[in-house]
């Protein structure tokens, strides 16, 4: 199990490296995220618009994810959700 802090930082430094893509002339931001389940380890990650959030940058989140945390060969969920929901 990951905590929440460690797994911010983590987020935080990925976004600073290599920022959301602008899309359809919106900003996306991703504010935090969370664990909620350790067998597969499953993520929450919130943002702003997380219908817009192209694939390709969750799979380098979850690559960032799994290089820090050592989940090599274990599946890994990432589930999108807008910020207050």
């Amino acid at each position: 199990r990951v905590t929440t802090g460690i797994l911010n930082q983590v987020i935080k430094e990925a976004t600073m490296l290599n920022p959301p893509p602008t899309r359809k002339g919106r900003a996306i931001n991703v504010y935090y995220a969370t664990q909620i389940s350790s067998a597969p380890p499953k993520f929450i990650l919130f943002v702003n618009h997380p219908d817009i959030l192209h694939f390709s940058y969750v799979r380098y989140i979850e690559n960032k994810i799994r290089e820090a945390f050592s989940f090599y060969g274990a599946p890994i969920e990432i589930e999108l959700r807008k910020k207050g929901e």
